[in-house]
C-alpha cells in the first residue's frame, strides 16, 4: 500500500482513497501471500506465530487456516495504540455460532482495556473495552455466516466513536465514552489479554491497520 493506493490480494483492481494522503499508509499489514507473519508495512512489527497455523487454499485465495482452539499470531507494539485507527480484515469464519476475535489489540496485564474486531453468536461487533472497565460495542445487523468470506472492518475513531463495517456497509456506531490507554499486544485470531481467550475459527486472507479513521464513503470501497 502506497501513494494513496490500496491493492489488496483478493482483488486484481487497485482501490483508491482521496485525496492522496500519507496518512492513508497502512500502519500494519498482514498476508499469507510472502512470509507468513512479515508486516508488508512499517510501523509495526511482524508477528510469531502460536501452534503452528497452516496456509492454504480458500474461498477467497490463499489463506490462514486457524483452528479456532489454539492457533493465532500476535506481535507487541511497543506502545499504546490510541484511538484514530482502522483495522480491515478478510475471513472466512467456519463457526460463527461459538465465533471468536479476528483481529485485537489489548492489555496482556488486564481483564480489560482492548479493542477488538470479532464475531459472537454470530454477530459481527468492533469493540473498546475501556481500560476503566467500561465494554462499548458496534455491532452489525446482518449475521454472519458459515463458510462465507467477508471484509470485516473496524473505525475508532475517537474514545467516544466506534463503528464496525461488514463489506463496507457500516454497522449501528457506540457513541458512549470510554478511552483504552495500555492496548499494546496486537493479535490476529485471538483475544490476548490476561487471558487467552475467543479463538477464531477459519481463514484469514489479510489484515490491514492504518493510523487513521477512514469515512463511511471510503469504507464502502473495501
Amino acid at each position: 500500500m502506497s501513494g494513496g493506493i490500496l491493492r489488496f490480494p483478493w482483488t486484481s483492481q487497485p482501490q483508491t482513497l482521496t485525496p492522496l494522503n500519507p496518512a492513508y499508509k497502512a500502519i500494519g499489514a498482514y498476508t499469507p501471500i510472502t512470509s507468513a507473519a512479515l508486516n508488508q508495512a512499517k510501523k509495526y512489527p511482524s508477528l510469531a506465530a502460536t501452534n503452528a497455523p497452516t496456509v492454504g487454499a480458500g474461498p477467497a485465495g490463499l489463506q490462514w487456516n486457524l483452528n479456532g482452539s489454539s492457533q493465532y499470531f500476535s506481535a507487541n507494539l511497543g506502545a499504546a495504540q490510541l484511538e484514530g485507527f482502522t483495522i480491515i480484515a478478510v475471513g472466512t469464519p467456519t463457526n460463527v455460532t461459538t465465533g471468536g476475535a479476528i483481529v485485537t489489540i489489548a492489555d496482556t496485564t488486564l481483564s480489560q482495556g482492548s479493542y477488538g474486531l470479532r464475531i459472537n453468536a454470530g454477530v459481527v461487533g468492533a469493540y473498546a473495552y475501556s481500560t476503566a472497565g467500561a465494554f462499548n460495542e458496534s455491532t452489525h445487523a446482518v449475521a454472519a455466516v458459515n463458510n462465507k468470506t467477508y471484509v470485516f472492518g473496524a473505525v475508532f475513531a475517537s474514545t467516544a466513536l466506534r463503528t464496525v463495517y461488514l463489506n463496507g456497509t457500516p454497522g449501528t456506531p457506540n457513541t458512549t465514552s470510554g478511552a483504552v490507554t495500555s492496548a499494546s499486544q496486537f493479535s490476529i485470531g485471538v483475544l490476548n489479554r490476561s487471558g487467552i481467550t475467543q479463538y477464531w475459527p477459519g481463514g484469514v486472507n489479510g489484515v490491514f491497520v492504518l493510523p487513521l479513521a477512514l469515512t463511511d464513503a471510503e469504507m464502502a470501497r473495501m
